[in-house]
């Protein structure tokens, strides 16, 4: 089936959400979000406006205004190929990170507007993380409210509080106040785009494939899973055999040419 155009936004703001494959953490340390955005900062351009931020451990809420559909997506490709390509390595890893391409939704009107920009500083709150938004410190909403916030090369805060008051102080206590009302609006939700998708089951075949590929990318023979500097590398392969297919420990053990104990202390 092919996939539905992105529909261009009247007022150029587009609410972005990108997450983790298989729903899976992506951003696990704090230096894996503080990689994140230290790739928001070089990538973006001065046309570019931000005015809401959250990094979960799963997923990222954006909400930007862009020019163009097609500057949207270029944006969020470099985005995802930067931090893909950190993380593979990091994790010394191969696959995909995010869940297919991102989602997105057109921001319609000033009452849509700011409900997105509530609705993304208390997605920590929902998820049960914090009690109150300021807790959390991987969301702009402390750029609202104070100078302390981590995002203050990429937030622009002055254009979401003029829609409460001219004067600073006013406009941040408005903020907060209504930052805490209920939610109305329904935005896109992580827990259900595509939460029926399964999982798909490697064959013998197939798991065969991603050993070879793996092993290639890492430049590293299948003897050399027994080095003690490649464990890492070893244990990473046992892992994502046992996740992503219905091997039995023997035959993992055949494909990596290793004992079926080293499979099983691993698991």
């Amino acid at each position: 089936m092919p996939r539905k155009p992105r529909l261009p936004s009247e007022s150029s703001i587009y609410h972005i959400m990108t997450r983790g494959n298989e729903q899976k953490d992506i951003f696990h340390e704090d230096d894996d979000k503080s990689f994140l955005i230290s790739i928001l900062k070089q990538k973006k351009q001065e046309s570019l406006n931000f005015f809401a931020i959250c990094i979960m451990d799963n997923h990222m809420h954006l909400l930007g205004k862009f020019d163009s559909i097609s500057d949207l997506s270029t944006f969020m490709s470099k985005i995802n190929t930067s931090y893909a390509s950190y993380y593979n390595k990091r994790s010394v890893r191969i696959g995909h990170v995010f869940q297919g391409r991102f989602h997105s939704e057109t921001i319609q009107n000033e009452q849509h507007f700011l409900a997105c920009v509530r609705y993304i500083h208390n997605n920590p709150v929902k998820a049960g993380m914090v009690k109150k938004p300021n807790d959390y410190p991987w969301s702009s909403y402390a750029n609202f409210i104070s100078s302390s916030g981590i995002f203050h090369d990429l937030i622009d805060t002055e254009s979401v509080l003029s829609n409460f008051s001219p004067q600073h102080k006013t406009a941040v206590k408005a903020f907060q106040k209504f930052s805490d009302m209920k939610e109305e609006e329904v935005f896109i939700d992580c827990k259900e785009i595509d939460a029926t998708k399964k999982k798909s089951i490697l064959t013998l075949t197939q798991a065969s494939q991603f050993i070879d590929d793996f092993l290639h990318q890492m430049k590293v023979d299948i003897s050399d899973l027994h080095q003690f500097e490649h464990i890492k590398k070893r244990n990473y392969l046992i892992q994502q055999l046992k996740e992503k297919s219905n091997l039995s420990i023997r035959q993992i053990a055949e494909l990596l040419k290793i004992s079926k104990g080293s499979v099983v202390n691993t698991l």
